[in-house]
């Protein structure tokens, strides 16, 4: 090597800093900026590689501030910039037991150069380091061509190939921008075969917290198998939109199946949505207008519900996206308009405490008016806290008229309503037969009518009406067995 242009063989002064043509500088701002970004991917990939060939874990947070306190004293010194090298770092390591040595003495050879000129390298015998570069060059490519052959799949291989032969064609930079396109459209492609909905349920597998009475049970149980619900995980973009879309459509158009008429999309495991995304879901409000269903989503995080509202189309109209907090939320709402035109149907059915334990208890005729000798009604007003989570309270409730709801309270003073309880629903079971603190409070969502049992009167029910005490814990068994079974279908469908 040699002889060495004077440019680069004095040290290097600020004078030429200030002596630079600044507007030959900016108009290769775009080279310059490629340079910048070829060199922080090659730092991180880099540290990658080292890990492998050392077998250790690399600190990349370390790595990168190293190499950047080394640039910014290159760049003050009128330097190039610089970043770990791959291939010498795996020359040290299969030549010998790795040690510090290494680097200090690379680090010696660079400053000694840099202090005596670069005419200190032309001692160096050409053959070796000839030799050195087809070592270093050569192993590489066997690596990768060869031995990566059987352990890559072929759209990886092939892009390794690509970017083999772009740097030998047009150079190491557009090399980098080719294969960071091809893997960025190769994961795009892979991304849209993941199946977006992590879930899906129909409606005779999944509803709303809300107890129900039998004959509100009757009018829902006509709806259930016209509910499709999908909850959805990852990022929506155009490939998982369109699956999406495709499976929508797929639902709807069954044979055999009862018409859609409502869809649940629930957003709770969405991590974004890409503008791209929103002409599928216009699409899916247009749709949804000609087959006359409705679209409900559900858990829509503030960013996510941001991005919706860019495509005004998803919010228009009869048949646009309704947004609710929760799934849970959203299934009553359904439940309500379905409700809703048999409510004067609903509302004679209205039954008393002693009606509804005589329905809950068939054939034994007589027991409900036993057991209510042992209940005491009291009439709540909406908000009206009947039992605090955390206290090691036992008594009993029966519904009687209105609606009480079981609220989960978290450490960070979240509630989270685990059950809506109407007319002919019982609370407590689980502190009464563990004699375990409260597990949620239980708050009145509007003006009710309770029926409260005590530990001192179901005591006293045991010992001067057995029957009527036994009657009681088997009707009780029988609600914590109804709820058990309805987790465990729930349970089943999620593991499938």
């Amino acid at each position: 090597p040699g002889p060495f242009p004077h440019a680069i063989a004095q040290h290097p002064t600020f004078d030429l800093i200030a002596a630079a043509d600044w507007s030959q500088i900016f108009h290769h701002a775009e080279t310059l900026g490629t340079i910048a970004l070829v060199s922080v991917l090659s730092i991180l990939m880099i540290s990658g590689a080292m890990e492998v060939l050392s077998h250790h874990e690399i600190d990349t947070d370390r790595e990168l501030q190293a190499a950047g306190l080394a640039n910014v004293a290159s760049a003050l010194g009128g330097g190039v910039v610089g970043f770990h090298s791959l291939s010498i770092t795996s020359l040290a390591m299969r030549i010998g037991p790795p040690t510090r040595w290494i680097g200090l003495m690379t680090t010696m050879a660079a400053a000694l150069t840099l202090l005596a000129g670069p005419n200190l390298a032309s001692y160096l015998p050409i053959p070796v380091l000839t030799a050195l570069l087809f070592y270093l060059g050569l192993n590489f490519l066997a690596e990768w061509l060869v031995d990566s052959y059987r352990r890559m799949p072929r759209s990886d291989y092939l892009i390794i190939v690509l970017i083999v032969v772009v740097v030998a064609w047009a150079g190491y930079v557009i090399a980098v921008g080719v294969g960071l396109i091809m893997a960025v459209v190769l994961f795009a492609l892979r991304y849209s075969q993941i199946d977006i909905v992590r879930m899906e349920l129909s409606g005779t597998q999944h509803r709303s917290n809300v107890d129900r009475t039998k004959p509100e049970m009757d009018v829902l149980r006509e709806l259930q198998p016209s509910v499709l619900i999908l909850k959805l995980q990852g990022y929506i973009f155009f490939g998982t939109a369109h699956s999406l879309l495709h499976r929508v459509r797929v639902r709807a158009h069954a044979g055999g199946e009862p018409p859609l008429r409502y869809l649940f999309l629930d957003f709770r495991h969405i991590t974004g949505v890409d503008s791209s995304a929103l002409l599928s879901f216009a699409k899916l409000v247009q749709f949804s207008r000609q087959l006359n269903f409705r679209v409900l989503c559900s858990s829509v995080s503030p960013a996510v519900l941001r991005s919706l509202e860019r495509e005004k189309a998803l919010f228009t109209g009869g048949h646009g996206f309704l947004v609710h907090r929760d799934l849970d939320r959203a299934m009553e709402w359904c439940e309500r308009e379905e409700l809703a035109p048999h409510a004067a149907k609903l509302s004679e059915a209205g039954l008393s405490a002693e009606n509804l334990l005589h329905a809950a208890l068939p054939g034994r005729a007589g027991m409900a008016p036993r057991l209510l000798s042992f209940f005491t009604p009291q009439k709540v007003t909406a908000g009206t806290v009947l039992a605090v989570q955390g206290e090691n309270t036992r008594d009993l409730f029966l519904v009687e008229e209105g609606q009480i709801q079981a609220l989960f309270f978290t450490r960070h003073g979240e509630s989270i309503r685990l059950r809506t309880m109407g007319p002919g629903s019982v609370m407590g079971e689980i502190g009464l037969y563990l004699n375990l603190p409260r597990t949620a409070s239980l708050v009145a969502e509007s003006d009710s009518v309770v029926w409260k049992l005590t530990n001192e009167a179901l005591q006293s029910m045991e010992r001067d009406d057995p029957p009527a005490a036994a009657t009681l814990h088997e009707f009780l068994a029988r609600i914590v067995a109804g709820r058990l079974v309805q987790a465990n279908e729930l349970l089943e469908v999620s593991l499938r």
